[in-house]
């Protein structure tokens, strides 16, 4: 059997550690796409996101923020006054 001469050992030895360049920068441009997504989780404000809703705006209209206590509130309104 001949063995390969020393040049296509150290071109085949190149291929494979240009094919696994390859492999590792695609692992880690996946692990930094995974790192930028849980990093977005660990904000607090994905986890405070709420709603302040009226069933008739003309008759009471609500904001929240970011800072408001989480709780429903129910206001009934008997009479509506009007201003001249």
């Amino acid at each position: 059997m001949i063995e390969a001469s020393p040049k296509t050992l150290i071109e085949n030895r190149n291929w494979q550690l240009a094919a696994q360049q390859v492999a590792l920068q695609d692992i880690n441009a996946r692990l930094l796409a995974h790192k930028a997504v849980t990093t977005d989780l660990t904000k607090m404000t994905r986890f405070q996101a709420a709603a302040a809703t009226s069933s008739n705006e003309t008759v009471l209209a609500v904001t929240s923020t970011t800072s408001a206590a989480l709780s429903n509130y129910n206001f009934t309104v008997e009479r509506q006054v009007n201003t001249q």
